[in-house]
């Protein structure tokens, strides 16, 4: 009779597992430019490589010339033939579609995941010199396609130079198309970049990169193996009592 009510006992708290556990708050990707792929990827996702758009006159990974100390970083400069002349604007989403002077990663969400809300992106950014208005933001993608202009942050000017750095983050839980992703969701990140004037007088602007961040909320289902050892381990508690 004891040995029914312990395995019933056991049956209990294995289906009780077999439903999906969220996580809290966690950092998702972590991307610190000694390489193309994120240092720091979590279980529900998947981080494509950093990519750079054909208007990049330069994308060097792993730069340790710079004077920050938290290197190494990401440095970009553009190639000269954007199609926008005085002030530095992102006031369109020319700039990724035409001018192509951004560089981007995707994040593909994982196949255990029933559900990813993102909440918040991240990185450290500064300017390479102090001549020339610069600006970048943050673009958003989804499985392809832009999400509206009203959800891009755009025009974010650094005042600081190496090797100081300003934050630059942006609250994704106000983004719709970023809750309640599934699994298979792509989601595409761009960073932008404008310098003020047009052709080859701006092209060794710069701006650096370090410590990009995505980080979200995620439900997952419990992968198989780990539910095996638990009722093993849970059958085994039962036998002894």
């Amino acid at each position: 009779m004891m040995w029914r009510r312990h395995m019933k006992l056991a049956a209990m708290v294995v289906v009780a597992l077999i439903g999906s556990v969220a996580s809290a708050d966690v950092l998702l990707l972590d991307y610190q430019m000694s390489q193309a792929g994120p240092q720091v990827e979590h279980a529900s996702v998947e981080g494509g490589d950093l990519t750079a758009g054909n208007g990049l006159a330069q994308f060097e990974l792993n730069n340790t010339g710079t004077p920050h100390s938290s290197k190494p970083v990401l440095t970009i400069r553009p190639d000269g033939n954007n199609t926008f002349t005085g002030n530095a604007e992102l006031d369109t989403l020319s700039i990724g579609s035409e001018d192509q002077q951004y560089f981007s990663f995707t994040m593909t969400v994982g196949a255990n995941v029933t559900d990813l809300d993102l909440t918040e992106i991240s990185m450290n950014v500064a300017r390479g010199g102090a001549s020339n208005s610069r600006k970048t933001g943050f673009y958003y993608k989804l499985n392809g396609s832009f999400l509206a202009e009203s959800n891009m942050l755009k025009n974010y000017e650094p005042a600081v130079t190496s090797p100081n750095w300003n934050v630059l983050s942006d609250d994704l839980s106000t983004i719709s198309a970023y809750q309640n992703l599934v699994a298979g969701d792509v989601v595409e990140i761009l960073v932008p970049y404008a310098v003020s004037g047009a052709g080859n007088a701006h092209t060794f602007a710069s701006l650096h990169f370090d410590d990009i961040q995505v980080r979200g909320e995620a439900t997952i289902i419990p992968e198989p193996t780990s539910l095996s050892l638990v009722l093993l381990g849970t059958l085994a508690i039962a036998r002894r009592r």
